[in-house]
């Protein structure tokens, strides 16, 4: 359910990062993420989070994330050194795809 919107929004996503601020982008989605935890996280304290709302919150929650890591990417270039940038985008990959 996390993946969907990826796939769902890639078109959109990529339009939006080439015509509008990327880091206005990024700023939006990181708060969109932070008020979507703060939801989840009340609705568990008020016992109301049934799977409805967590398959809800997992979509909206993908959603933002789509939009938050294809911007970045494409903005990374842009705030780094061109010979720095291979380390960059190395310590944005999760762990376990780094090779030791």
């Amino acid at each position: 359910m996390q993946f969907i919107p990826a796939l769902l929004l890639a078109l959109y996503v990529g339009h939006a990062a080439d015509h509008h601020n990327r880091r206005n982008i990024v700023v939006l989605a990181q708060s969109v993420e932070a008020v979507v935890l703060l939801a989840l996280a009340l609705f568990s304290y008020l016992h109301l989070a049934d799977n409805g709302v967590i398959l809800l919150i997992t979509f909206l929650l993908g959603a933002a994330r789509s939009f938050e890591y294809t911007t970045f990417q494409t903005l990374l270039p842009a705030l780094v050194l061109q010979e720095a940038l291979p380390a960059a985008i190395a310590k944005k990959m999760p762990r376990y795809a780094r090779l030791p």
